[in-house]
């Protein structure tokens, strides 16, 4: 998903094939203006190469070192973060499927 800041999301950058080249999580200068959104596909391949320490993280720990070996794709759909009640309030005031009449606060989750 493209991105405005970088702070509580994994910043990358992939090549016209769709290969990652670069993956950093929660970097303080993002290395591309995508964030990660934490979907992913794998082959149990990616089991070994999960780190004997606990804890472990995907985006510390596992995902920097496939660079060049995964592909991103693109999701065209409206993505946001609700990991934190202020992220989840942002969702629900831009999801662009929000009703006038929601948008007009008649409607509150």
């Amino acid at each position: 998903m493209k991105c405005r800041t970088h702070r509580d999301a994994a910043s990358f950058r992939w090549n016209e094939r769709g290969v990652v080249l670069d993956f950093v999580e929660k970097p303080k200068t993002p290395v591309g203006n995508l964030a990660f959104s934490g979907l992913m596909l794998a082959t149990p391949a990616l089991l070994d190469v999960i780190p004997d320490t606990s804890p472990a993280d995907l985006g510390f720990h596992v995902l920097p070192q496939i660079v060049g070996r995964m592909a991103a794709y693109r999701i065209p759909d409206f993505i946001i973060d609700i990991g934190t009640l202020g992220t989840y309030r942002a969702a629900q005031e831009n999801w662009p499927g929000r009703s006038q009449s929601q948008k007009a606060g008649e409607f509150r989750v």
